[in-house]
C-alpha cells in the first residue's frame, strides 16, 4: 500500500524490484547495469548511476553510512546499532565533522575506491560515486539505499531522528540530504546544479551546493542546518518547529513547493505554456511544458501538483504546518519541494537543472537530471 515506482532511465538494463508497504523504487540512472533490489515495508532503492561500480549496502538500527567517492581506497563496515562509520580518504580537502545521537557516517574523500557496508533495520545508505558499475542492495523494514553518482565532488549526507551531518566540501556539485524517518533523497544528475533537501519530521537539511550564492539556515526543534558552500553570498534563516527552508541556487528558474499528506509533485516538462493549479483533497494538477511561465502551487490533503517547465520565473511558495519556505535563487530554473507524509517526488525532465526537496515522513525524492531522454 501506498508504494510508488519510478522507471526514468536513458538504459537501464535491469531495473529494481521493491516489496512492502509504503516502499519506493526509483531507477533514473544513465546506463546502470545493475539496478538493487529492497525488500522489507516502508523501503526505498533508489539507482541513478552511471557507471557505479562499488555501491555500499547498509544494515543496522539508527545506522547511517555515506558513500561519496571518486575512487576511496580504505571502505569502513560498521555492524550493530547506534554505529558509527567514517571514511575519508585518499585527499579529502575539507573533512566534516558530524554531531548527534545515535549514529554519524561522514565521508567526504576524493578518491574512495571502496564503499562500506553497514547492517542492522533503520538503516541508510548514500552512495555518490563517479563510476559505479553495482548498485547495492538493502533489505529490512525502514532501509534506504541512494546510488547517485557520475561525478559528484561532495559527498552526501543522511541523517535519522535527532542526527545531524555537516558537509562543507571544496566544490561540491551534488550534494544530497536526507533527513527524517523513513525518508530518501537521490539526486543523481550529471551536473546537478541544484542539490535538493529532504526532511522528515523534526529534521532539518540544508544544501548549498557548487558556489550558492544564498545559502540558508534553518532553526527549530530538533533541527538541523548544513551550509556546505563554496562561496555563498547571501544566506537565508528560517525560524520555526519543523521547518524547512531550501536553497536551489545556481540558475533555477522556476521553483515550486507544495504541501500536503500524501501529495505528489511530478516535472515531466517539454513545452507546456500554461501550468494550473489545483486545491482540494485527492486533487491532482500535471504541468508538462517546457517553457510555462506560470508555475502553480497547491495545497490540500491528498494534493498532487505537477511543475515541468523549463523557464518559468516565478517560483512558488506554499506555507501550512509543517511549512517549507524554498529559496531558489540567481536564476533556479525548477526546483520543486514537497511536504506531506507519504509523499512522493519525481523530476525526470530533459535537461533540468531542478532539484526537488521532499518533506515528511517517507517521503521520496528522485533528481535525474542533466539530460535525460526518458
Amino acid at each position: 500500500s501506498n508504494s510508488t515506482t519510478t522507471l526514468s532511465p536513458e538504459t537501464p538494463k535491469e531495473p529494481s524490484s521493491t516489496e512492502g508497504s509504503n516502499s519506493t523504487t526509483t531507477l533514473s540512472p544513465e546506463t546502470p547495469e545493475e539496478p538493487s533490489s529492497t525488500e522489507g515495508s516502508n523501503s526505498t532503492t533508489t539507482l541513478s548511476p552511471e557507471t557505479p561500480k562499488e555501491p555500499s549496502s547498509t544494515e543496522g538500527p539508527n545506522s547511517t553510512t555515506t558513500l561519496s567517492p571518486e575512487t576511496p581506497e580504505e571502505p569502513s563496515s560498521t555492524e550493530g546499532p547506534t554505529s558509527t562509520t567514517t571514511l575519508s580518504p585518499v585527499t579529502p580537502k575539507e573533512p566534516s565533522s558530524t554531531e548527534g545521537s545515535n549514529s554519524t557516517t561522514t565521508l567526504s574523500p576524493e578518491t574512495p575506491e571502496e564503499p562500506s557496508s553497514t547492517e542492522g533495520s533503520n538503516s541508510t545508505t548514500t552512495l555518490s560515486p563517479v563510476t559505479p558499475e553495482e548498485p547495492s542492495s538493502t533489505e529490512g523494514s525502514n532501509s534506504t539505499t541512494t546510488l547517485s553518482p557520475e561525478t559528484p565532488k561532495e559527498p552526501s549526507s543522511t541523517e535519522g531522528s535527532n542526527s545531524t551531518t555537516t558537509l562543507s566540501p571544496e566544490t561540491p556539485k551534488e550534494p544530497s540530504s536526507t533527513e527524517g524517518s523513513n525518508s530518501t533523497t537521490t539526486l543523481s544528475p550529471e551536473t546537478p546544479k541544484e542539490p535538493s533537501s529532504t526532511e522528515g519530521s523534526n529534521s532539518t537539511t540544508t544544501l548549498s551546493p557548487e558556489t550558492p550564492k544564498e545559502p540558508s539556515s534553518t532553526e527549530g526543534s530538533n533541527s538541523t542546518t548544513t551550509l556546505s558552500p563554496e562561496t555563498p553570498k547571501e544566506p537565508s534563516s528560517t525560524e520555526g518547529s519543523n521547518s524547512t527552508t531550501t536553497l536551489s541556487p545556481e540558475t533555477p528558474k522556476e521553483p515550486s513547493s507544495t504541501e500536503g499528506s500524501n501529495s505528489t509533485t511530478t516535472l515531466s516538462p517539454e513545452t507546456p505554456k500554461e501550468p494550473s493549479s489545483t486545491e482540494g483533497s485527492n486533487s491532482t494538477t500535471t504541468l508538462s511544458p517546457e517553457t510555462p511561465e506560470e508555475p502553480s502551487s497547491t495545497e490540500g490533503s491528498n494534493s498532487t501538483t505537477t511543475l515541468s517547465p523549463e523557464t518559468p520565473e516565478e517560483p512558488s511558495s506554499t506555507e501550512g504546518p509543517n511549512s517549507t519556505t524554498t529559496l531558489s535563487p540567481e536564476t533556479p530554473k525548477e526546483p520543486s519541494s514537497t511536504e506531506g507524509s507519504n509523499s512522493t517526488t519525481t523530476l525526470s525532465p530533459e535537461t533540468p537543472e531542478e532539484p526537488s526537496s521532499t518533506e515528511g515522513p517517507n517521503s521520496t525524492t528522485t533528481l535525474s537530471p542533466e539530460t535525460p531522454e526518458e
